[in-house]
């Protein structure tokens, strides 16, 4: 046998009965293929209407109680005889060449090989169906424009073929996750070697009968703890799940998602009275039901992680990052809006420590998003460019007397040198760290990053100038500290698709000078920061580090004369 077609159900007799001839009429040899279906514990006669099916393809009928897909799929698999398996729903309607695009494009080699399932035009015109019929074309274009990708395909849909002995050797499905898309047994794929690949031809056509309510009340709390389970089995996956989300946004975005799990607020029903007022606009309609159903999944992952707070720490922490340059003296010529004084820097971090912040590095950073690694309640980054030499004397102690940690970002063909890259443009001298105080400091709980070697705008260079100046920092690093730096800060925040691609080859991390906050979705290649400059009141630091950013000071640039219509393309950028 070629191909085992397997095909779990539950009481969906009378539709069961319309698709399962199109799977039966295939252009591919009838001798050549089986079809197993697998009736998950059905009470509407299902499995006795199977039965008087006749035909030329052997149809093999199981029966379990209902223990849900996962366990139905892994039923029909134990007892498949194909070299390959195909995996349909009961409400697809196959195209004639289905078995036979399926078996070409496998070639003989290791794939997982996925096709297409449009909605069939005689489902019922509902919100729903024109929600699924809008991801439908979007996941088509991404594929056609993109290609296959980790991790957004690595998924086990409907119309799934493989080598069943690469299923069985990867432990077939996990029966603890309960809905059809498996993103589970995609990723073990995966990381076993298993190639993905999309066959265009390959098409089925879904009968797309459910309703917002059956996708939000049903179907969404169990997404939800699938997440969770999904995050914790393979916690690399966390900044790409659907909960990784839930910090995106505004901070009244965030709070009112917060709001929203922590308490038990009439928020779908007021959604549904949203949704149905403004459904006959399907875009306005889709965004609503698409807002009922978040709610729903952070709600269920948050039962399922164990309540709000341990929902906080593994999905919802924000983390502001604080941006230094020079702290000591002003010294006269420089630029002064680069300088804190050394005062004022000692108050902002005595106000970090009255309000139970925790400094945490790069490192600590990068196994929370990858890891799961827990992290502590009020986390926050401060970080230092240039490596001015004046953070020995006047911010390095200051940070051990509250048992601060820090990372400063190196312009390494400056070490023990001079900050040439403003003297060029008219500043007076500052002194740069010298190789033996990084190698003292380092040793004592700062880290250092790669700043380049001569802090240039990168994206006036050549591809080979980038590489030198990204990849050769980073070089010098690693040969003074015995080890290749974690994370890169760009020259005056300046990057484009160039210069981001040459950072992601070398390096885990990468500051920009964008404002915000910091969650699991944030791109770990461009990390937001906020700007710390000298003549910022108490209030305008705590406003930082709450927000990435300062409400009062954009409100005051939208009231100063004439200053109005810059102030709003500020704040346009810094959101």
């Amino acid at each position: 046998m070629r191909v085992s077609v397997i095909v779990p159900t539950f009481n969906r007799r009378t539709l069961i009965l319309q698709t399962l001839p199109t799977v039966l009429d295939q252009t591919f040899p009838a001798n050549d293929y089986e079809v197993i279906i697998v009736v998950d514990g059905s009470t509407d006669g299902t499995a006795e209407a199977l039965k008087h099916i006749v035909s030329p393809v052997r149809i093999r009928v199981l029966e379990q109680d209902n223990r849900g897909q996962a366990a139905a799929n892994n039923a029909g698999l134990r007892v498949a005889t194909g070299e390959l398996v195909l995996f349909l729903d009961d409400d697809l309607f196959c195209e004639r060449t289905l078995i036979a695009e399926h078996f070409a494009a496998h070639g003989g080699g290791d794939y997982l090989v996925f096709g297409p399932v449009l909605v069939e035009p005689r489902s019922p015109e509902t919100l729903a169906t024109r929600w699924m019929r809008s991801n439908t074309q979007d996941w088509l274009f991404r594929l056609e424009r993109d290609g296959v990708r980790w991790p957004a395909d690595a998924t086990v849909i409907a119309n799934s073929s493989m080598r069943r002995d690469s299923l069985i050797a990867t432990g077939g499905f996990d029966e603890r996750f309960l809905r059809a898309l498996d993103t589970e047994l995609g990723l073990r794929l995966w990381k076993n070697g298993v190639r993905f690949k999309f066959c265009p031809m390959a098409v089925t056509r879904q009968f797309y009968a459910k309703s917002t309510d059956d996708l939000t009340l049903r179907d969404a709390p169990l997404y939800g703890v699938n997440e969770d389970l999904l995050c914790r089995k393979h916690p690399e996956f966390r900044r790409y799940s659907q909960l990784a989300g839930f910090t995106r946004g505004t901070w009244s975005k965030r709070k009112a998602r917060e709001l929203c799990v922590r308490f038990p607020l009439p928020m779908d029903w007021l959604l549904k009275l949203g949704e149905r007022v403004v459904q006959a606009n399907a875009r306005m309609g889709i965004r609503v039901f698409h807002a009922r159903q978040q709610f729903r999944v952070y709600r269920s992952a948050a039962a399922a992680a164990g309540g709000w707070r341990q929902f906080e720490r593994d999905y919802a922490t924000v983390l502001p990052v604080l941006m230094y340059h020079h702290v000591g003296p002003v010294q006269p010529g420089t630029y002064p809006a680069l300088t804190v004084a050394p005062g004022r820097f000692e108050k902002q971090m005595g106000w970090l420590k009255r309000n139970s912040y925790t400094t945490i590095c790069t490192g600590d950073w990068l196994a929370w998003c990858l890891e799961g690694k827990p992290l502590p309640p009020k986390p926050v980054m401060v970080t230092f460019d240039d490596a001015y030499a004046d953070l020995v004397e006047y911010a390095f102690p200051v940070l051990r007397k509250y048992d601060f940690t820090a990372t400063v970002f190196v312009v390494t063909g400056e070490i023990g040198g001079h900050n040439s890259w403003d003297q060029k443009n008219g500043s007076a001298t500052l002194r740069c760290m010298g190789a033996d105080k990084i190698k003292r400091w380092s040793g004592e709980g700062i880290e250092f990053g790669s700043h380049t070697r001569t802090h240039p705008d990168l994206t006036t260079l050549s591809e080979p100038e980038i590489e030198e100046e990204i990849v050769g920092s980073g070089r010098d690093l690693a040969k003074m500290l015995e080890k290749f730096p974690l994370s890169f800060a760009f020259p005056f925040g300046a990057y484009n698709n160039i210069v981001h691609k040459c950072v992601k080859k070398s390096y885990q991390l990468a500051f920009t000078s964008d404002e915000g906050l910091n969650g699991l979705a944030t791109q770990p290649h461009a990390l937001r920061r906020t700007m710390i400059q000298p003549g910022y009141s108490v209030l305008d630091f705590a406003l930082r580090v709450k927000f990435g950013w300062d409400p009062i000071e954009r409100l005051r640039a939208c009231v100063r004369p004439r200053g109005w219509l810059r102030g709003t393309r500020r704040v346009h950028k810094g959101t």
